[in-house]
């Protein structure tokens, strides 16, 4: 189990992306459930996981950052949709 606060704001999103990915790069977790509640001006991120086992999981190509080349995030007729360019 991890947990953080990060932000709110537009950015959220790709802080949130780049600190899984911070995750995986030091400890190899591998996020199951998340939960997020709002504290003030901050979200308090918690992330269930387990750590990568080869005999149980499969990792194709490694992702480096979430990027903020053409990022959008805003409301649709669905919900929320974003726009996030990886790099790899």
């Amino acid at each position: 189990m991890k947990r953080f606060s990060i932000p709110d704001g537009d950015d959220a999103l790709i802080v949130f992306l780049n600190e899984l990915l911070y995750l995986w790069d030091v400890h190899r977790f591998i996020p199951k459930r998340t939960t997020i509640a709002k504290d003030g001006a901050r979200l308090d991120v918690l992330i269930e996981g387990e750590r990568f086992d080869p005999e149980r999981h499969f990792a194709r190509k490694e992702i480096k950052a979430a990027t903020y080349h053409a990022f959008s995030i805003g409301k649709d007729e669905n919900g929320m949709e974003a726009r996030v360019i990886l790099d790899i």
